[in-house]
C-alpha cells in the first residue's frame, strides 16, 4: 500500500495526501516553534 501511495503521489497528488502532508508539516512546525505565523509559512513551503 505504501508503494502504491508513493507512486500515485508522484503522478498526481491527491487531496488526501496533501492533507496528510499539511498535517505532518503543521505538527513539525508546532513542535519547533509555536507562532501565529505558522500557517502562512506552512502554505509558502507547500
Amino acid at each position: 500500500r505504501t508503494v502504491e501511495e508513493n507512486t500515485t503521489t508522484r503522478i498526481e497528488p491527491w487531496p488526501q495526501e496533501e492533507n496528510k502532508n499539511r498535517r505532518s508539516i503543521s505538527k513539525t512546525i508546532r513542535k519547533k516553534s509555536t507562532k501565529p505565523d505558522t500557517p502562512k509559512q506552512k502554505t509558502k513551503t507547500l
